[in-house]
């Protein structure tokens, strides 16, 4: 009765563990890897584009145990990416497309509409996403940012910016609360009834 083999050379379960690990292993080198969210996605993308789909689920779900985000390995990003505050609770469909000098602030979602469409949000040389902003590209339809341009903090971006431009939500509307006060924070008497 002939042993089986479940080596490097045969494909087996073993060897596709192997065959992850030394990827795992060759993605991690380098002078002083230090974990971050940042440098963890970039090896699930790594692995992903290497074929080590298994490896690259896992070091995703990792990052997204450990900085609360979601940063799939499919996304194509280039590696001079910077994320502000660790990328904590910032999401990402897997269908973006990052270029170079990109900088994402925390808590930013950028999305396709709808979720299982082909479209998709491509991000330009040198742009900065603020805090909290919304991406989400029209329905069935893709969504550019331009290079050098700007996403404001908490904007919701739902149609293309020019190269070069500020991206930014409508100003704040004060109105005056009329109900719910307590008598410690009663509006003052103006004197008209």
């Amino acid at each position: 009765m002939a042993a089986s083999h479940n080596g490097p050379g045969t494909g087996g379960a073993r060897g596709e563990r192997e065959r992850s690990l030394r990827g795992l292993a060759a993605a991690a080198k380098g002078p002083g890897f230090i974990m971050s969210s940042r440098r963890l996605w970039l090896l699930s993308t790594r692995l992903h584009k290497s074929g080590h789909k298994f490896l690259a689920r896992w070091v995703k779900n990792l990052n997204s145990m450990l900085y609360h985000n979601s940063l799939p390995p499919e996304v194509i990003v280039e590696q001079d990416v910077r994320l502000g505050h660790q990328g904590f609770g910032t999401i990402l469909h897997p269908n973006v497309v990052i270029g170079s000098g990109v900088k994402i602030f925390h808590n930013v979602t950028i999305f396709i509409r709808p979720p299982t469409g082909t479209n998709r949000v491509v991000i330009g040389d040198g742009v900065t996403i603020g805090a909290n902003a919304v991406v989400l590209t029209p329905r069935d339809q893709d969504l550019h940012i331009g290079e050098g341009a700007r996403v404001g903090a908490g904007a919701v971006v739902s149609h293309d910016v020019p190269a070069y431009m500020i991206a930014i939500s409508p100003p704040v509307e004060l109105r005056p609360r009329k109900s719910g006060l307590g008598p410690r924070h009663r509006q003052p008497d103006t004197g008209e009834d």
